[in-house]
């Protein structure tokens, strides 16, 4: 089975985004244009480190550490971020993102 991502932006309903009617569960990575989409596996060390999976294209960006990595991210590309479960993890790092 082939990974997807999920889409960090919300569509302004307010609704978490993993609640929000108006954005898709899944993208298909062959749906990326890594000309403009950058890629982001935000999965904990432990749970990276366990898994033998990445989407193509996809970088490893430790949520842990987000203060260290945060100010070096273009503003002209659309991000995706995914880890484990589309939950906390990757909610976490979309707010801080949109803060």
């Amino acid at each position: 089975m082939e990974p997807t991502a999920q889409p960090l932006k919300r569509c302004g309903c307010g609704a978490p985004t993993d609640k929000c009617p108006d954005l898709p569960r899944t993208i298909a990575p062959a749906q990326l244009d890594p000309d403009t989409t950058l890629v982001f596996d935000v999965r904990r060390e432990a749970d990276f480190a366990a898994s033998d999976e990445i989407i193509p294209g996809a970088m490893w960006k430790n949520p842990d550490k987000i203060d260290v990595w945060i100010g070096a991210l273009p503003l002209t590309q659309d991000v995706v971020i995914y880890c484990v479960r589309g939950g906390s993890v990757s909610n976490s790092v979309v707010d801080r993102l949109q803060a």
